[in-house]
């Protein structure tokens, strides 16, 4: 399956940015989770998804996020392709915040 990332309007792309600023343990599991994403021709991702905390978020339909710690990426599928959307990299509490969350969701809207 293809991954692709999002860039905004300045032609900036807000989550290889991220990637690139993340600690090396990070990176490397994140680098990991697009590998395997870009592996995939069987779309056969259900299990993966799971083991890998990328679960869909309650609420936005559409919308999941893969859990790295310390950090979360939102994306969503369209066009036989994975879509990086935002991430943020450092959480206050145990909850992604709300605004984060609908900022990924008007990008995810954005995109379709």
């Amino acid at each position: 399956m293809k991954v692709e990332f999002y860039k905004n309007k300045d032609g900036k792309c807000p989550v290889q940015d991220g990637i690139k600023d993340l600690a090396n343990k990070s990176k490397r599991k994140v680098l990991k989770f697009l590998e395997r994403i870009e592996d995939d021709d069987d779309n056969k991702l259900g299990r993966f998804f799971r083991s890998q905390n990328a679960l869909p978020i309650k609420g936005y339909k559409g919308l999941f996020e893969f859990r790295p710690f310390p950090c979360r990426i939102f994306f969503t599928f369209k066009g036989g392709a994975c879509w990086l959307l935002h991430l943020i990299v450092k959480k206050n509490n145990g909850r992604t915040p709300k605004k984060e969350l609908k900022k990924a969701n008007k990008i995810k809207e954005i995109i379709k």
